[in-house]
C-alpha cells in the first residue's frame, strides 16, 4: 500500500481500493477495474493509510479473499 503502481497500469486513480476494504468499504465490484489487455481483474491500493500495518492484521484481508474467491467461482 505505500508503493503504489497498479492503478497506472489500468489507467485509474486510486482514491478507492485495497485500503478502503480493509477500512470497512465493502463494495469489492467499485474498488476493482478490469486489466482487458492482460486478463484480469485488479484493485489499486488505495489511500496510504496511516495505520496500514494495522489494517492487515485485521480480519478484514481474509474476508476479502473469501469474497473474491467466491465471486470467481460464480463467473
Amino acid at each position: 500500500m505505500r508503493s503504489q503502481s497498479i492503478h497506472h497500469l489500468g489507467g485509474v486513480d486510486h482514491d478507492r481500493g485495497l485500503s478502503s476494504f480493509l477500512a470497512g468499504d465493502d463494495a469489492i465490484e467499485t474498488l476493482t477495474f478490469p486489466m482487458n489487455d492482460l486478463g484480469f481483474t485488479a484493485m489499486s491500493a488505495g489511500p496510504i493509510p496511516p495505520n496500514a500495518a494495522e489494517l492487515l492484521t485485521c480480519n478484514r484481508p481474509r474476508l476479502l479473499i473469501d469474497r473474491l474467491m467466491k465471486h470467481s467461482l460464480i463467473e
